[in-house]
């Protein structure tokens, strides 16, 4: 059933507590006697077609949660949204011609905890938000016009930002990860994905040409502002996530001590920030940025994601000593020295490189006995990876299109000991002594006919 309006006298649903119309996109206006319902609890008007909220929703003093995403017509709150005394969530993300100003009223939201404002066109934060004591989560996130952040509360936790603008046609998709990227490019030639293709790989499996872009992320036209970042950061003891889209910022500040996670993209200084003092850090991400590396890798951090990054003035061998890192992901990075040493980490679970055109050697790896998963994937400059045969945890060895490794060599290596093997051949590479087909769980190109999934087991070794 087709909803294209709520009629006046919904305002006698004294009793409801929960108003769902999201995706209800004929619903162009609220009657004012939306602000009858007494006990309403939370109110989702996500995906309507509303233009302005009634200032009657300021008398829902029962209200707690207001979810009004991806509305194109919304342009600005009201200030009676400052009325609703117990509202937790406000999510106005998505609402693209949002503008301008949030209502200073905002900052009356005593019980406020999370505050959703990405992808509109917010400018201006009013300096109330710091009166917002409970407030843990505030995302500005996507396409977000703040240049500038007000002085934070204390309560927060999460906090999220970025003030990239861009222009171009609303399609237009910002890819932050690559495997994004590839998802959605294999998304689109599907229909040329052959059956035996468990795994669909860039170029080699399709057939197809599909160039890795440049620069993932950045449409045609952009305008960039610039950051301020305020010193008084330092002071959010309570902040667990912080997300910083560093466009224009040459310099970071002091960062709060209690961080858990931190993910910074596009940020290009020739200093390097020193993040040793973060002693609970567990993630840091790292997305397009240039900058000097060696003081980072003193953090203590156990998941490491690094993905289009340039490192700068790094003397070779790159030595990570980063003694409690568990994961290591690195793709699409320029590495200055050629050779990655990896001796250090112990505690390595889990070695994803990627799309690292200059990587020439990979040291270490025979010192992480605790490492699990090790993939290394269109690397074609590697010529060089240690002895693996002492690595009995290691259940997972994937290294694919990277031309100048001697494979049978790592086969072998990795294999001599522990494992023995059946006939098989895989890739052109004759590995018959070496490969059980049995521990065969996944191959980026065409296999024997006689391997299979469904003699897949927890250990498995892929090569092409």
């Amino acid at each position: 059933m087709r909803i294209s309006r709520l009629p006046y006298s919904i305002g006698g649903l004294v009793k409801i507590r929960q108003l769902d119309l999201s995706e209800c996109k004929e619903i162009e206006e609220l009657p004012d006697s939306i602000g009858e319902l007494q006990s309403l609890v939370e109110l989702d008007l996500s995906s309507t077609s509303i233009d302005h909220l009634p200032d009657s929703i300021g008398k829902l003093k029962q209200l707690k949660v207001l979810r009004m995403s991806n509305i194109r017509g919304i342009t600005k709150l009201p200030s009676a949204i400052g009325l609703v005394e117990k509202l937790e969530e406000l999510d106005v993300r998505g609402c693209c011609n949002l503008t301008g100003e949030i209502p200073k009223e905002i900052g009356g939201l005593s019980c406020l905890k999370i505050l959703n404002l990405s992808d509109t066109r917010i400018c201006i934060l009013p300096t109330m938000v710091s009166h917002l004591s409970t407030i843990q989560t505030l995302e500005l996130e996507k396409y977000s016009e703040l240049e500038q952040l007000p002085e934070l509360p204390q309560s927060l936790t999460c906090l999220t930002w970025s003030c990239k603008k861009y222009w171009g046609s609303s399609k237009e998709t910002h890819y932050w990860h690559v495997e994004e990227y590839w998802q959605e490019q294999n998304r689109a030639h599907e229909e040329h994905e052959p059956e035996e293709y468990w795994h669909v790989a860039p170029k080699a499996c399709l057939g197809i040409d599909i160039p890795l872009p440049t620069r993932i992320g950045a449409p045609s036209q952009q305008e960039t502002l610039v950051m301020t970042l305020p010193t008084s950061i330092s002071s959010l003891s309570q902040l667990k996530t912080l997300k910083l889209c560093c466009h224009n910022v040459q310099f970071l500040p002091q960062l709060p001590s209690s961080l858990r996670e931190l993910q910074l993209r596009h940020l290009a200084t020739t200093r390097s920030p020193d993040f040793s003092y973060l002693k609970d850090l567990s993630i840091l991400t790292f997305f397009e940025c240039s900058l000097e590396f060696s003081r980072i890798f003193d953090a203590e951090s156990e998941e490491l994601h690094i993905e289009l990054c340039e490192f700068r003035e790094v003397d070779a061998p790159l030595q990570l000593e980063m003694k409690r890192l568990r994961s290591l992901e690195m793709a699409n990075c320029k590495f200055l020295p050629e050779v990655l040493d990896l001796s250090c980490m112990k505690n390595l679970e889990k070695v994803d490189l990627g799309y690292c055109l200059s990587l020439v050697e990979i040291r270490g790896l025979e010192e992480l006995g605790s490492l699990c998963s090790l993939t290394v994937f269109e690397c074609p400059s590697l010529e060089r990876m240690s002895d693996l045969s002492k690595l009995k945890k290691l259940p997972k060895l994937r290294v694919h299109y990277c031309g100048k490794l001697n494979k049978e060599e790592i086969y072998w290596n990795y294999w001599n000991g522990e494992f023995g093997g059946d006939i098989c051949n895989v890739g052109g590479f004759d590995l018959s002594s070496v490969l059980d087909e049995s521990k065969i769980d996944a191959f980026f190109g065409r296999l024997s006919p006689t391997i299979g999934a469904s003699n897949a087991t927890s250990t498995s070794a892929v090569v092409s």
